[in-house]
């Protein structure tokens, strides 16, 4: 801006943020590249040319404060209302452009799908946004009047981005790039304090290095995967963190609702892009048809919704506790479980998921799509993850009928007796065996062989189990006789040889002999 004294910014900066394909470096291009599946390529052309390394900025001939809100004591040259302020973004924006038409390359293809528009524009300001919805911050737009390029092609879309954003805030520039791609907001304009897809998608909650879109999005706005597949009947699941390597997600629909289904999606903590998740494990988010294409802007109810503890029409909940996963001890989602598949209005609907394993690799859990049948069962596991009932205080239930009968420990060596009454332990006082209870009786199996245990010899050492159930320790070698540090002179008296020491100390050898001449 005029007032701007600008700061040098090195171009190298914009092309690894913007064109970087090296492992590991979170570049717009990369993130669309894996989002896509290599469908989408989105390479990027900057233009003022940087000069001796550096970026050149195109400056216009208004200060920062004519494109900020009015203040009567502050900013008396700002814009009065919202339309003021469009006004004057548009005409920014083609003064910006009449400075750089000239320098358009005529040779490189801005208009991939060839609809007669540049497929996408990002006009960088130096500094940093103001308030949300202002002027000066982060969004996509259009363009009032087209503006003509040259070469066929007009600038329509556009994104505004900030030079501050794009280390900080990579995710950012996805997420505008993702409305220019027709993608609509996932969070609530009015700042309800509800979050209906929290750090799950990036048109919500953008991570600093930007995680992947739900498979939804990619689907229905990206278009770059086939339409998910539908779950038709229950059973166990396994899927994939990433649709490279398999089906990442299903589809289920409920008999309640002929408008709203439900995604069962695996998200792993892990890789460039995935790795400001949460948590891995299994997330499960919720369709409304009749919001189709407005996202969740004008929520509640909204397009897409992500279930979690604790959330309900009203109340947001713990969102980022979404994720089913052994590790995390939320292995279900049904109508008694913290994570709840409802409608938007909060009734229950039929679905379960249940039994959620580890997520690794793959993750494996199973559903159950129809309301199960109990039958003449009055108590149990109803086979769908649930229960046909309970017992009253005394009874226990039969496991092969389902039916309660008295508790009791007749036929029952251990365990207890289905009201919580010890029918005895197992214990055969071998550190060498393995005790369990097994159908409420003893087993005892052997340890595996070096398990460490002890004989009771207080002679042994190394007491290890040798697999066949026995304790066995090793006798250690005698330890040999000391040797002294010097031996006594034999043959002389000890009392002798302290007197023949001591004369020796104190008398002097006697000088040699010399013979007379």
């Amino acid at each position: 801006f005029q007032d701007d004294d600008g700061d040098p910014e090195p171009f190298a900066d914009y092309q690894r943020q913007f064109d970087a394909m090296e492992e590991g470096v979170p570049s717009m291009r990369a993130f669309f590249h894996e989002n896509s599946l290599g469908a989408l390529d989105v390479r990027t052309l900057f233009l003022p040319e940087p000069v001796d390394g550096m970026v050149v900025a195109f400056t216009v001939p208004h200060s920062r404060a004519y494109y900020r809100v009015y203040e009567k004591i502050g900013n008396t040259m700002g814009y009065k209302t919202e339309e003021e302020g469009q006004r004057r973004e548009q005409e920014l924006w083609h003064l910006v452009l009449d400075g750089i038409k000239d320098r358009v390359p005529q040779d490189v293809d801005l208009d991939a799908d060839d609809d007669g528009y540049v497929d996408n524009v990002i006009f960088m300001v130096q500094g940093w946004p103001d308030a949300w919805a202002d002027t000066l911050w982060p969004h996509k737009w259009e363009l009032w009047e087209p503006y003509d390029l040259g070469g066929g092609s007009k600038v329509g879309v556009y994104n505004l981005q900030f030079s501050t954003f794009m280390i900080l805030s990579p995710g950012t520039f996805a997420h505008e790039m993702m409305h220019s791609l027709g993608a609509p907001d996932l969070y609530h304009y009015s700042q309800d304090g509800l979050a209906p897809v929290g750090p799950w998608d990036p048109m919500e909650a953008t991570a600093a290095e930007p995680q992947h879109f739900l498979s939804y999005m990619k689907w229905r706005y990206g278009g770059w995967i086939p339409e998910i597949p539908v779950l038709q009947e229950g059973g166990e699941v396994e899927l994939h963190p990433s649709w490279a390597a398999g089906t990442q997600a299903v589809r289920v629909n409920v008999p309640e609702s002929l408008t709203q289904y439900f995604v069962l999606e695996y998200r792993r903590k892990a890789g460039t892009f995935e790795s400001a998740l949460p948590g891995s494990g299994l997330i499960v988010y919720r369709i409304n048809l009749l919001r189709d294409g407005w996202g969740n802007r004008n929520g509640p109810p909204d397009e897409v919704y992500v279930l979690r503890p604790g959330g309900t029409p009203t109340k947001d909940g713990s969102v980022g506790k979404a994720f089913l996963s052994a590790q995390a001890g939320r292995t279900n989602a049904s109508a008694w479980s913290s994570i709840r598949p409802v409608l938007t209005d909060g009734s229950d609907v039929t679905l379960r998921v249940y039994d959620v394993g580890e997520a690794g690799d793959t993750i494996r859990f199973k559903v159950c799509v129809v309301a199960p049948d109990c039958g003449e069962r009055v108590c149990g596991d109803d086979g769908c993850g649930g229960q046909c009932g309970t017992c009253d205080e005394g009874l226990r239930c039969r496991a092969d009928d389902g039916q309660c009968e008295p508790c009791s420990c007749d036929g029952r060596n251990c365990g207890d007796d289905g009201c919580g009454t010890s029918c005895g332990t197992c214990d055969d006082g071998n550190p060498c065996t393995v005790d369990s209870c097994e159908g409420f009786a003893c087993a005892f199996a052997n340890a595996e062989v070096a398990t460490p245990c002890d004989d009771g010899d207080a002679e042994t050492v190394d007491d290890a189990c040798d697999g066949a159930g026995t304790c066995a320790g090793v006798v250690p070698p005698p330890e040999p006789e000391p040797v002294p540090e010097s031996l006594p002179d034999a043959g002389m008296p000890d009392d002798a040889r302290g007197d023949a020491a001591e004369r020796d100390a104190v008398e002097p050898a006697p000088d040699a002999a010399v013979g007379d001449s």
